[in-house]
């Protein structure tokens, strides 16, 4: 369809005709026009002519080609067209314009164009160049004229040509001015540069322009909805909440009558003070809501990965050595092995020690080589980019398979970073020791005594509600209703243990004693009706009077007592950081075995006698297989030479193996020799010896009091550029682990994370959500969450323009 000049066109003709005139008189004003004198213009040359608002410039280069103007104009820049629209360059006052003489009826004169054409045709300009006049809209928006068109002239004058003949016929019906305007060609090239034109001198209307407009709002509203939903993932996440409902992927929002889960319900809740959510809740499409459960991975993935990189970015800022912490454990709901990964290092900005999660991995299998690649391969994520020659510590549990020196996973790691000091962690060697001293026959008896009464009122609601009775009933109220069991893993948490199972030793006898025999504890219950509730079964009847035949004999309160006066005396919680002041307490008690016993002895007698229990020790017999069977003349003797004193020495022994004094404290003579494996960490080896003389003078005039207690209170007082071996050293030392605490503490986290109604969590966003929650203290920014999902997976919707390419 052809275009044709209408009232319309017209408006738009004298609109560039306005346009033309301010812009031209804005440029008069701020460069001024020049003038030459007839002389002056006579003789200028074609290159002092040529101007560059002159679009016969664009003509010469086409030279005569069509196809060449068009790439010519398709190649000029939005400033340039719109400077040769509206400020072209015009002839000067004085100049000479073309002319040529007219022989006609015998009669010759002189034709020349005429200024005023420029007036009457806003579309016409005059080449100062090509000394012709031109049609700039056709040549700035050339159009190809359709075949067989009436008047559909071919480019030629004033578009290829400039028109300098006939110049006596330009405003005739059949002129060359008059045909070119009336031309489909020169229509449609009109019309562009009026749309042109109008789009340039007001932006805010253009097409393009409310296009960007319109999506740099929608991308604000949809990162606004992104970020909404961002902080919805970090509360779940940080609350170790489970996200999904049942059925999320077909909720209407607009009638939910359903529970939706945890993430579609806080989304909700947001959205009642946030419209912007609240409309992409409503109206979004299905398939771009952001709600599904693989967005919801997605951001979970991207968040961990911002929490992992700040988590680590101080080892890779100031290339410090770490230790790797790593645990196993069985996934219950799996049924499969798990594996915890957990760095250690110094953060030197206060400085801290600082112990982080890592991840979780499942194992196919529970080998060195599976352990060892799963390790290595955490470490050597790209998010994290760890320098695995910078490991300076391992820590695990004494498991052949992590801690054997051959071909086993401290050696592996040793192969990549030799400098890899492998740590059995010393809370598994304070248990291990105590758990080696209990392996006494009759202690272990007591241990499982004690377990089977925890499980025979823990397995029964109703015996844990008769036992809360009477406990109540025979002694004053308590708030210890509930028998402890002991700890598998933790043996000295049994401490805690044996103070209930001994404050609660009496109610318990009764307990068993009364059901039993009910008729000897009528004041248990009010009248008869009540005593009615309390029907026992045959197995309940049998197991109260085995515990009760076993709790109530003097050999079970006399190992009993022992045991607990031995694990208390060595004061089991602070063990921790008093090794040798415990190893020289239990070497004092038993040395000084006869006086510390006799106490013990008569709190045994005081409790068997509140108990009813007779005195009496274990039948002798000519050769005893299963207990001990010491010679003794009389019961207190017995116990003391057969309990307390082998308990003693086990654990005296066991002490002196996993805390020897010469794994713990470093030869002052030897001392450079030690340190020689660090050479490459200092900075300065060759001056070692001294600065270790100038480190010995400078702690020699510090008073007692004032000396740092630990390796981490030495860092923080010691210069590293009077210091700088001894302060890498420092760091070194603060790296090296202690225990695997850190890795133990996850599992306790994963039982809360990964429960019966989240069985089926993969991998990734288990390992993932456990770090957001584990580490709930560190606080990510929500943008750096939102700039990596949008860097990551390029949307267009998160675009800036609706025309970017999606690569």
């Amino acid at each position: 369809m052809v275009p044709c000049l209408n009232e319309e066109s017209e408006s738009h003709e004298s609109e560039l005709s306005e346009c033309v005139e301010v812009m031209a008189a804005e440029d008069d004003r701020d460069t001024g026009t020049e003038d030459y004198s007839p002389l002056e213009a006579e003789h200028m040359t074609d290159s002092e002519s040529s101007e560059p608002g002159d679009v016969g410039n664009t003509v010469v280069e086409a030279q005569g080609s069509f196809e060449k103007l068009l790439s010519l104009s398709a190649n000029l820049d939005s400033k340039t067209r719109l400077a040769l629209l509206c400020r072209h360059t015009e002839p000067h006052l004085h100049e000479q314009l073309r002319s040529h003489s007219v022989t006609k009826a015998g009669k010759t004169w002189i034709a020349s164009f005429q200024r005023q054409w420029l007036t009457k045709f806003p579309w016409l300009v005059y080449s100062r160049r090509l000394k012709g006049g031109l049609c700039k809209s056709c040549i700035l928006f050339p159009h190809r004229p359709e075949k067989g068109g009436r008047k559909g002239a071919a480019p030629g004058v004033l578009v290829l040509q400039p028109f300098e003949k006939g110049l006596t016929r330009a405003l005739r019906k059949d002129g060359i001015l008059t045909c070119h305007e009336q031309s489909s060609m020169h229509a449609i090239s009109q019309q562009q540069t009026c749309f042109f034109i109008h789009n340039e001198m007001s932006p805010e209307h253009r097409a393009d322009s409310l296009l960007l407009s319109k999506a740099a709002q929608n991308e604000e509203e949809n990162k606004e909805v992104l970020r909404q939903i961002v902080r919805t993932v970090k509360f779940l996440g940080k609350q170790a909440m489970p996200f999904r409902g049942h059925r999320d992927d077909k909720l209407d929002f607009e009638n939910l009558t359903t529970n939706p889960g945890n993430f579609i319900a806080a989304l909700e809740y947001l959205s009642e003070s946030n419209d912007t959510l609240q409309k992409h809740l409503r109206s979004a499409k299905k398939n771009a809501k952001y709600t599904s459960k693989t967005i919801q991975n997605e951001l979970i993935s991207h968040y961990a990965a911002e929490l992992r990189k700040h988590l680590t970015h101080r080892i890779r800022e100031n290339n410090l050595p770490y230790t790797v912490i790593a645990d196993e454990a069985t996934d219950a709901h799996a049924n499969r092995e798990i594996l915890s990964v957990c760095l250690r290092y110094v953060d030197l900005s206060e400085p801290h020690i600082r112990e982080c999660f890592l991840s979780f991995v499942h194992l196919e299998r529970a080998t060195a080589s599976a352990l060892y690649e799963k390790i290595v391969s955490i470490l050597s994520d790209p998010t994290l980019s760890l320098d695995l020659g910078k490991i300076r510590g391992q820590a695990y549990d004494g498991a052949a398979v992590m801690s054997s020196s051959i071909r086993r996973v401290q050696a592996k790691v040793k192969e990549i970073a030799p400098l890899a000091i492998y740590t059995h962690c010393y809370r598994h060697c304070l248990n291990l020791s105590i758990a080696s001293s209990c392996k006494i026959s009759a202690v272990k008896l007591v241990f499982d005594l004690i377990n089977a009464t925890y499980f025979f009122f823990a397995n029964s609601p109703t015996r844990q509600r008769f036992f809360e009775l009477v406990a109540n009933t025979v002694s004053a109220p308590t708030s210890r209703t509930k028998v402890l069991g002991l700890c598998k893993t933790r043996w000295a948490e049994r401490h805690t243990c044996f103070e209930a199972f001994l404050e609660l030793y009496r109610p318990i006898i009764i307990c068993l004693d009364a059901i039993v025999a009910p008729q000897d504890y009528p004041d248990l219950c009010e009248p008869t009706t009540a005593l009615e509730q309390w029907q026992w079964n045959r197995e309940t009847n049998v197991k109260a009077h085995g515990l009760k035949a076993s709790l109530a004999s003097f050999p079970t309160i006399a190992t009993f007592l022992t045991t607990k006066n031995v694990l208390d005396e060595i004061h089991v919680y602070e063990a921790y950081g008093m090794i040798d002041a415990t190893r020289k307490t239990v070497k004092q008690k038993r040395q000084n075995v006869n006086d510390v016993f006799d106490l013990w002895y008569a709190e045994i007698v005081d409790l068997a006698n509140a108990l009813g229990v007779a005195e009496t020790v274990a039948r002798k017999v000519g050769v005893q297989q299963h207990r001990s069977n010491v010679p003794s003349e009389s019961a207190k003797e017995h116990y003391k030479r057969n309990v307390a004193i082998p308990l003693l020495d086990a654990l005296s022994q066991q002490r002196d193996e996993q805390f020897s004094q010469d794994s713990r404290v470093l030869d002052r003579e030897s001392t450079r020799e030690h340190l020689r494996p660090w050479t490459n960490d200092m900075p300065f080896p060759a001056s070692l010896p001294n600065e270790l003389l100038r480190w010995q003078d400078l702690w020699k005039s510090k008073e007692k009091d004032r000396l740092p207690s630990n390796l981490l209170q030495t860092l923080g007082v010691c210069d590293s550029d009077t210091f700088p071996n001894i302060h890498a050293l420092l760091i070194i030392g603060c790296t090296l682990p202690i225990s695997s605490a850190e890795a133990e503490r996850s599992f306790s986290l994963l039982r809360r994370l990964k429960t019966y109604t989240r069985s089926t969590m993969g991998e990734e966003r288990m390992s993932d959500l456990a770090a957001i929650a584990i580490h709930y203290e560190v606080v990510i920014p929500v943008e750096d969450v939102c700039q990596r999902f949008v860097s990551t997976n390029p949307r267009r919707m998160f675009a800036k323009s609706l025309f970017d390419e999606q690569k």
